[in-house]
């Protein structure tokens, strides 16, 4: 990935402000001129010119262009909307006396916030590993004297002595010499390139270049002199650095209509489970508590309709033991009916399932009947009941179960039905998302 963003990060050397860490020079010019531009000679800065840089440009430094409260970050994840719905989920298990109902949601959550979590964190352990390619130390020429400075202390105008071994500490154009470089950390090339600073063809970005080396890059051979014309966040791998804390992924249209069906499965939830609690009061005549039980949806359906009430024992050996098991497994199967109306949902933004065809996407329909087989397989075959935990479900759980991709695939048909009616903006996706079976 790094020489994916190398090559996009080519693409804005001299376009805009040059950023702290660089003047805004052409690295490909004249070498006279580039000289001139960057108010240095061959042999070098004087150390007093040196130091009025370094408090300019400041040092030669990857750092983080943005830091966030990590307890923040945490909070954020723990309070995501669909987080919030399982949270309520979970006060209403532990209100109803189902503590290891309770405590498997909240183990759900903490983990899903504990992934989203690491990924957040992937921008700041890739700068620390890009830090992890400059080099403590660096040669340069200063006062017409060579002397090794930290490599923090290099500045724009720095005429640096290089040599096999050598790990470059900022992006140069060669003045004299010849090298064989490693770059695979910024473009992911296998073999070692030769830089020569009798180069003279101009190059179409900056990382093709013949004469001009990189931070980061290994100099495998040869021997040079090189002037320094950007460093810290201002060269390539500083570049890197920071768009991998910037940009953000770009949502692709599937990822749209999965987020879409997610929503619209989290709203049909809690629809169903206002109108089951409505019908255990008004219709069953449970009392609240029960009531507040029975609204969390299939598992409990299963168990009320057995007999059990709050605070009753399921575990083994119990009388509601075997429907505490065909409670779980009723759950584990309406997660998959679910899934399998949201296959279908996903398939398209606006256009009907109609147009675009129930049976034209064979690979989704070889992973449904799959998802089906193996389903059925699970719930009812003995030797697999034994292996997962699962029971058999009596026919009219198999007509609720049959019920739940209807109702998140017709409920989407409703949304993208609105959609066409709506007037709608420039941009149109009406083809089906071809995802093969996702």
């Amino acid at each position: 990935m790094p020489h994916l963003l190398a090559t996009r990060a080519t693409a804005r050397v001299n376009h805009g402000s040059a950023p702290s860490g660089a003047p805004e020079v052409d690295p490909q010019d004249r070498i006279d001129s580039l000289l001139t531009h960057l108010g240095t000679k061959a042999q070098g800065l004087t150390a007093r010119e040196a130091q009025r840089r370094l408090d300019q440009f400041g040092p030669n430094e990857i750092t983080r262009t943005q830091k966030s409260s990590r307890l923040a970050e945490l909070a954020r994840q723990l309070a995501h909307p669909l987080a919030l719905l399982l949270w309520t989920a979970a006060a209403l298990s532990l209100a109803s006396g189902d503590r290891v109902l309770a405590l498997a949601i909240v183990a759900v959550i903490l983990l899903n916030a504990a992934l989203a979590y690491a990924q957040e964190l992937q921008a700041e352990r890739a700068t620390e590993a890009l830090k992890e390619l400059l080099p403590p130390q660096a040669r340069v020429r200063r006062d017409d004297f060579e002397a090794e400075v930290p490599a923090a202390m290099l500045v724009p105008g720095d005429v640096v002595l290089l040599a096999e071994g050598d790990r470059l500490s900022a992006d140069a154009r060669l003045i004299e010499g010849s090298l064989e470089v490693d770059m695979a950390a910024l473009t992911g090339e296998s073999q070692p390139v030769v830089r020569s600073a009798a180069a003279v063809r101009r190059t179409a970005t900056l990382l093709e270049s013949e004469d001009v080396v990189f931070a980061g890059t290994l100099c495998t051979g040869g021997d040079a002199e090189a002037v320094v014309f950007a460093t810290a966040m201002s060269t390539q791998l500083g570049r890197i650095a920071a768009l991998s804390q910037r940009v953000k992924p770009e949502i692709s249209p599937l990822q749209r209509q999965v987020n879409r069906v997610a929503w619209l499965i989290a709203a049909i939830n809690v629809g169903a489970g206002v109108i089951f609690f409505f019908a255990g009061t008004t219709l069953a005549g449970l009392s609240l508590a029960a009531a507040v039980t029975f609204a969390i949806g299939g598992y409990f359906l299963v168990l009320v309709t057995a007999g059990w009430s709050p605070n009753d024992p399921t575990g083994v050996g119990t009388p509601l033991h075997h429907a505490y098991v065909q409670a779980t497994t009723m759950t584990w199967a309406g997660i998959v009916a679910c899934q399998m109306g949201a296959a279908f949902a996903v398939r398209t933004s606006r256009a009907s399932l109609r147009q675009v065809g129930v049976f034209s996407n064979p690979h989704l329909l070889r992973g449904v009947a799959f998802a089906l087989l193996f389903a059925v397989a699970i719930i009812y075959v003995p030797p697999l009941q034994s292996i997962f935990h699962t029971a058999a479900l009596e026919p009219r759980e198999l007509i609720v179960l049959a019920c739940f991709p209807v109702i998140v695939w017709g409920s989407d048909e409703l949304w993208r039905w609105r959609a066409r009616k709506l007037p709608s903006g420039p941009v149109h996706h009406p083809e089906p998302v071809t995802a093969g079976a996702s």
